[in-house]
């Protein structure tokens, strides 16, 4: 018996259906993006240290951001809605608007007074070496 030719039909992959990329792979596969949330109508998001950062959406999600949602067409605006709560169910950490409002970034202690010495130490001794590297020799 002769064995079949056909290739085994191929499992979706992950990058067919995550909707949080890295930041990095946002660079490198942009017109791709933009071609999926244009076609398809779907919200790319992208990560960077674990934390969602930004995302790419259809015009018609930008109209319903700004209330115009009227002039979209029923099956549109549920299409989108869905996508949006796909990308937020895919989200690798919690958002949390209370985190951004409240500066909860975190914060450096005040330096000290030797700090800011043994910093502004460093500082001149590498631009001294750098001034030293791009002297020209004595001819």
């Amino acid at each position: 018996m002769k064995k079949s030719t056909r290739k085994p039909r191929k499992q979706p992959s992950e990058e067919q259906t995550t909707l949080v990329y890295s930041t990095t792979l946002g660079r490198a596969k942009f017109p791709e993006f933009i071609q999926m949330s244009y076609g398809e109508k779907a919200i790319i998001g992208f990560d960077r240290y674990g934390r969602l950062l930004g995302a790419i959406v259809p015009m018609e999600a930008v109209k319903i951001l700004a209330g115009r949602e009227a002039e979209l067409n029923h099956l549109v605006r549920e299409q989108i809605a869905h996508a949006a709560a796909e990308l937020l169910s895919q989200s690798p950490q919690p958002l949390s608007v209370d985190a951004f409002a409240s500066g909860a970034a975190k914060q450096k202690a005040p330096r000290t007074i030797m700090e800011r010495a043994e910093i502004a130490a460093r500082r001149e001794r590498r631009a001294a070496r750098k001034t030293a590297k791009t002297r020209r020799p004595a001819p």
